[in-house]
C-alpha cells in the first residue's frame, strides 16, 4: 500500500512538473528580412522556425529564447547562462516601472501579453552598452522615409540619427530581423495631437506599430523603446475615443502598452492620461476591460477570432499635468503558432533551470 502510494505522489509530482505554464520569447511568428520592410504580412511565411526537440535547444538564427515565463519565474538569457528573476520579488517605483535589481544596477522590466523588454545591461561586455539605444535607432530609421531597402543607405536631417545608424545599427543589417505587427492598421475618431518644438512639428501618430520588435543573434530580441506615442489630440482627456484596429489575420486578443511609457522618461507616464477602462466590440461580441495602472503589455483575449475590433474609451487614468491619452504600443500576441507549453518550451525551461543564475532583489 506505501509502495502503490509512493508511486501515486510520484505521479503527480511528475504531472504537476509537467503541468506548469511555460511560455518563450522570442516565440515562433512572423519575422522579416529589413530588406523587406515595406512588404505586406507574408502569412506563408516563417523567418524563424523551430528545428525539433531533440535537446537542440534552439531555432533558426536564434540559440536560445530571450525569455522563459513560468508562473513565478522569468528566466533571462544572459548569453552564457540564463538570470532567474523571481516575479513576486519585483519592485514597483513611484512612475508605475516595475524593476529589480541585478549585480548592484537596476533593471527596468516591462512584461505580459508574451512579450519581454528589459533595459539592456551585458555585464560581460561593457563595450555593447549601447544595445539599449538599438531598438530605437532601427525604429526611427526603418519608418523613414529616407530609407533605401536595396542598399542599407539613410540619410536624414537628422545628424544625430544619421551618425548613429552609419557607424553603430547598420553594422547589425545583414543579420537581424524584425518582428511583422498582425496589426494592419489603427484609426482614431479624433485628430492627433501635434506639437512645435524647436520650430520642428511633432506628430503623435500610429508610427507606434511598426519595427519595435527585432532579432539580433548573440543579444536575442531587442525592443524599440517609445520615446513617441500615439497621443489623441482632442479637447478632452481620451474619454469617448474610439480606437478602429484592423488585423491582418483574424486574432482572438490584442496586447496594449497603455499610458506614455518611455524608460527613460518615467515620469511622463503619470503626468499623462492613460485609459482606465473601454469597451471592445468585435465580429459578434462586446466586453468591456479594464486596465492595472502601472506600465506592461496587457493582454485583451475575445471570445472569438476576429478581422477586426472597436476599442472606446469609457474612463481614464486623469495625467497629473496633462489631459493628453498616450498609448505606447499595439501588437497581439506573438505565439501565434502556440508554442506556449510546448514540448520543446518544457525542454528549454529545463535547459534554464540546469543554466542559471539567482539574482539579488
Amino acid at each position: 500500500m506505501k509502495k502503490m502510494l509512493f508511486i501515486f505522489a510520484s505521479c503527480l509530482s511528475f504531472m504537476s512538473i509537467y503541468a506548469e505554464d511555460v511560455k518563450i520569447f522570442l516565440t515562433n511568428t512572423y519575422f522579416d528580412n529589413p530588406y523587406y520592410l515595406y512588404k505586406e504580412l507574408d502569412k506563408s511565411d516563417t523567418a524563424i522556425r523551430y528545428k525539433g526537440t531533440d535537446k537542440a535547444k534552439y531555432y533558426e538564427g536564434v540559440e536560445y529564447p530571450s525569455f522563459i515565463e513560468t508562473k513565478d519565474y522569468i528566466f533571462r538569457d544572459n548569453i552564457f547562462y540564463y538570470s532567474k528573476i523571481e516575479k513576486n520579488k519585483l519592485k514597483l517605483n513611484d512612475n508605475g516601472f516595475l524593476y529589480f535589481t541585478c549585480k548592484g544596477n537596476i533593471q527596468y522590466l516591462i512584461y505580459g501579453g508574451n512579450y519581454y523588454a528589459v533595459k539592456y545591461t551585458n555585464f560581460l561586455y561593457n563595450e555593447d552598452a549601447r544595445i539599449n539605444e538599438l531598438g530605437e535607432i532601427f525604429h526611427k530609421v526603418y519608418n523613414s522615409k529616407n530609407y533605401n531597402t536595396n542598399t542599407g543607405d539613410f540619410k536624414s536631417t537628422d545628424k544625430k540619427l544619421e551618425n548613429d545608424w552609419n557607424s553603430y545599427a547598420s553594422g547589425y543589417l545583414d543579420y537581424s530581423l524584425f518582428i511583422h505587427n498582425i496589426i494592419k492598421s489603427v484609426k482614431m475618431n479624433v485628430p492627433y495631437l501635434q506639437e512645435t518644438i524647436n520650430g520642428k512639428t511633432i506628430i503623435y501618430d500610429d508610427d507606434i506599430l511598426k519595427y519595435r520588435w527585432f532579432n539580433v543573434p548573440h543579444y536575442g530580441s531587442i525592443y524599440a523603446n517609445c520615446t513617441k506615442p500615439m497621443v489623441e489630440g482632442d479637447s478632452g482627456n481620451g474619454v469617448g475615443v474610439e480606437l478602429n484596429v484592423d488585423f491582418y489575420i483574424p486574432s482572438d486578443n490584442i496586447v496594449i502598452l497603455n499610458g506614455y511609457a518611455d524608460w527613460n522618461k518615467q515620469h511622463l507616464y503619470k503626468q499623462n492620461a492613460r485609459m482606465k477602462k473601454v469597451k471592445v466590440e468585435g465580429e459578434g461580441f462586446s466586453l468591456e476591460y479594464e486596465f492595472e495602472d502601472y506600465v506592461h503589455f496587457a493582454q485583451i483575449d475575445f471570445p472569438k477570432k476576429t478581422n477586426k475590433v472597436k476599442i472606446t474609451v469609457l474612463e481614464v487614468y486623469h495625467g497629473s499635468k496633462w489631459t493628453d491619452m498616450a498609448i505606447s504600443g499595439m501588437w497581439v500576441n506573438p505565439d501565434v503558432t502556440k508554442t506556449a507549453n510546448s514540448t520543446i518550451a518544457k525542454e528549454y525551461l529545463e535547459y534554464a533551470k540546469q543554466n542559471c543564475v539567482d539574482i539579488e532583489q
